[in-house]
């Protein structure tokens, strides 16, 4: 009996951790792809985001981060790396390494804004479901580079372009298999 409530534990603590990486994951594709509903799926109703100069309801950083994004950059790319996950009960403390490069254009340039942070979140469960409440965003280092060549054939150029929601590749391949991340859209 008790091996079962052992493996019981350790299997409610994987399925946790499990969840949130997935709710991180699914957040940086939100945001790369403009997605605003997926976005919001993965803060709870009350969650906030401290996140450099917006400071307020995740609903409306949701808006403020995707309209910035849409009419400042050309792209956007958000790697999660690194998660650290202190579980207690149906709360969590969270810090995720982030790295991102934006692309935008200026004075008829390209530049590429790179930079590396952290997210420190706190999860909550409820209802059985993980989401963010609370995120600060904390800034370790950026840099802004020019562009100064681009591949003009080759391979890179043969590849499907990537695009913002719902016109990307990725929202077709996962209709095509009636997931829920083409759903959400």
């Amino acid at each position: 009996m008790v091996a079962n409530l052992e493996d019981a534990a350790v299997l409610r603590e994987l399925k946790a951790r499990a969840d949130i990486h997935q709710v991180l994951a699914q957040l940086a594709r939100a945001l790369d792809r403009c997605d605003r509903a997926l976005a919001l799926s993965a803060y709870h109703e009350d969650g906030w985001d401290a996140h450099g100069s917006f400071n307020g309801p995740a609903a409306e950083f949701v808006e403020w981060a995707i309209d910035t994004q849409s009419n400042h950059f050309l792209w956007t790319s958000h790697y999660i790396t690194n998660i650290y996950i202190e579980l207690d009960g149906d709360k969590a403390a969270v810090e995720t390494y982030v790295q991102v490069i934006m692309r935008f254009e200026r004075d008829g340039g390209l530049f590429d804004l790179a930079g590396c942070g952290r997210y420190l979140d706190r999860f909550e469960c409820r209802n059985g479901v993980w989401k963010i409440a609370h995120r600060q965003v904390i800034g370790d280092w950026n840099r802004v580079d020019p562009v100064v060549e681009q591949m003009a054939d080759g391979l890179v150029q043969q590849l499907v372009r990537g695009t913002r929601a719902p016109d990307d590749p990725s929202y077709g391949y996962f209709a095509a298999r009636g997931t829920v991340a083409a759903a959400i859209v």
